[in-house]
C-alpha cells in the first residue's frame, strides 16, 4: 500500500522559511522543485525540520 511522504519544514538563517507538503505518493515534477533546499531569498542552505503541531493541523486545510 502506497503512503505519502510526511510534511517538513524548510527553515534558513535569514528567517525565511517554507512547509513541504506532498499531495499523494506519486511525487510530480513540481513536487520535486518543492524539495529544494536553497533559500530563494538569500541563497543559503536550508535546514530541514520536522512539523510543529500546528503546522500538522493546518496542513490538512491546504489540500
Amino acid at each position: 500500500m502506497p503512503i505519502a511522504p510526511k510534511p517538513y519544514k524548510l527553515v534558513c538563517p535569514c528567517g525565511y522559511s517554507k512547509t513541504v507538503a506532498f499531495k499523494s505518493d506519486a511525487l510530480s515534477p513540481t513536487d520535486l522543485a518543492q524539495m529544494s533546499a536553497t533559500c530563494p531569498k538569500c541563497g543559503q542552505s536550508m535546514r530541514k525540520t520536522s512539523l510543529s503541531l500546528f503546522g500538522q493541523i493546518f496542513k490538512g486545510f491546504k489540500k
